[in-house]
C-alpha cells in the first residue's frame, strides 16, 4: 500500500504542475493526515514553505492560522491542495475561514494552482465494505485514467449545440438549453502565468454551464449523494423555465439559498456502475448536473448574465447504463452523442 500512496502523491504534485519554491497549503480532515504527511514529504523536494491545515481539529493544531495568514499566502501566490474524504468528523471550527470572499476571488481568477483530491479514510472504506488499501487502489486507478472525452471538445464545439436532451430508464427526461457559442471544458485549467493544472483529481468529465432559465423536465438520481455529513440515497427534481418546481430528497440543498433552485453545470462522463458515495469520484463516473454556481469557462463573456451565480455548487449524478443524450444543433438536426451510458459521437 505504501507504494500506491507514493505513486498517488507523485501524481498529485505532477497534476498541479508545482514549481520550485512555491508556497503550498495542504487542507485536510484529521482522518487523512496520514496521507497529507506523506504528501508533505514528497513536496519537500520542491519547497519548504508548506503548511498543513486540519479542518476538523482544535485551533491549537493549526498554529499558523493567524488573522493575516491568508493575506501573506495570497501575496506569495500560494498553491492549495484540498483533500476531500466523506464520512469524516464534522467541521466545527468557526475560526477556519477557508472560503472567505478574498480567497474565493483568488482561486476563481486562477492566480495560482489548486486542486481537490480524493483520499480514503477507514470509515469510508468500511462503509463500502472494503479495506483502506482496496479503496486506495480503486481511487488511484480511477485518477490515472485518461479523460477520453477531452479530445472531442473541438468536434462538439463545431456542432454548435443549442440543446441537450438527457434520458434514462429510471426516469430522467431533461431538456437543457446551452449558451450560444459555448465550449466544453475539462478539469485542466491555466493560471494567469500560463501554468496548467488539474483542478480535480480524478477528472474524467467535460462540462459547461447551461442557460439559467432554459431547463425543463425531470431528473432522477442514479447514485447516492453524500453532502453535509448526510447520505441521500434517492433524489428527484422537476424543472420548469430553469427553476426547480418539485423536489424529493433535496429540500435541504435547495434551502441553502434561492440560487440553488437553478442549474450551474452539466457535466458529461461515461458511466461506471461502481458507487463511492463521494461526489468528486461519482461525478467523474456518471453524467451529472449541478445546482448552484455556474462556471464561466468556455462561455462567451457577453452571455455571462445568462448564468446562475451562487455561494454553493452541488453535483448530482444522473447517468445510467442506458442513458441517451441527444444534441440539437442550430439547424435543428438531432445528433446522438451518448448511448447506453457511453460517448459515441466521433
Amino acid at each position: 500500500m505504501s507504494d500506491r500512496f507514493n505513486e498517488y502523491a507523485t501524481y498529485i504534485i505532477k497534476s498541479i504542475n508545482l514549481r520550485q519554491n512555491q508556497s503550498v497549503e495542504i487542507v485536510t480532515p484529521s482522518e487523512c493526515v496520514y496521507f497529507a504527511e506523506r504528501l508533505l514529504k514528497e513536496l519537500l523536494s520542491y519547497t519548504h514553505d508548506i503548511y498543513l491545515t486540519i479542518t476538523n481539529s482544535k485551533r491549537e493544531d493549526n498554529p499558523h492560522l493567524d488573522d493575516s495568514f491568508y493575506d501573506r499566502m495570497i501575496e506569495k501566490e500560494f498553491v492549495r491542495i484540498t483533500i476531500t474524504s466523506p464520512f469524516t468528523l464534522s467541521r466545527d471550527n468557526y475560526y477556519l475561514d477557508l472560503q472567505s470572499a478574498k480567497l474565493k476571488d483568488y482561486f476563481h481568477k486562477n492566480i495560482s494552482q489548486r486542486t481537490m483530491v480524493a483520499i480514503p479514510n477507514n470509515k469510508w472504506a468500511s462503509n463500502l465494505g472494503i479495506t483502506l488499501g482496496e479503496l486506495l487502489d480503486k481511487i488511484v486507478n480511477i485518477a490515472l485514467r485518461e479523460n477520453k472525452l477531452s479530445k472531442y471538445i473541438d468536434k462538439l464545439y463545431d456542432l454548435d449545440i443549442r440543446y441537450l436532451h438527457i434520458k434514462t430508464g429510471i426516469g430522467t427526461d431533461l431538456l437543457i438549453e446551452t449558451i450560444k457559442g459555448f465550449k466544453f471544458n475539462t478539469g485542466i485549467l491555466k493560471t494567469k502565468k500560463g501554468i496548467e493544472f488539474k483542478a480535480n483529481i480524478p477528472s474524467l468529465e467535460i462540462y459547461t454551464s447551461p442557460s439559467k432559465y432554459g431547463v425543463i423536465g425531470k431528473i432522477v438520481g442514479s447514485k447516492p449523494l453524500y453532502i453535509k455529513d448526510r447520505l441521500i440515497g434517492t433524489f428527484q427534481l422537476e424543472f420548469n423555465e430553469g427553476k426547480v418546481i418539485k423536489s424529493i430528497g433535496l429540500d435541504s440543498v435547495l434551502r441553502l439559498d434561492d440560487s440553488m433552485y437553478y442549474l450551474g453545470e452539466i457535466g458529461l462522463a461515461e458511466y461506471d456502475d461502481e458507487v463511492f458515495c463521494s461526489t468528486i469520484i461519482d461525478e467523474n463516473l456518471s453524467t451529472h448536473i449541478a445546482l448552484g454556481n455556474s462556471y464561466k469557462f468556455g462561455i462567451p463573456s457577453k452571455y455571462h448574465d445568462d448564468l446562475n451565480y451562487s455561494e454553493y455548487h452541488v453535483d448530482l449524478p444522473i447517468g445510467t447504463s442506458d442513458m441517451l443524450i441527444e444534441a440539437k444543433d442550430k439547424e435543428g438536426n438531432i445528433i446522438t452523442i451518448f448511448k447506453d451510458g457511453n460517448f459515441i459521437f466521433e
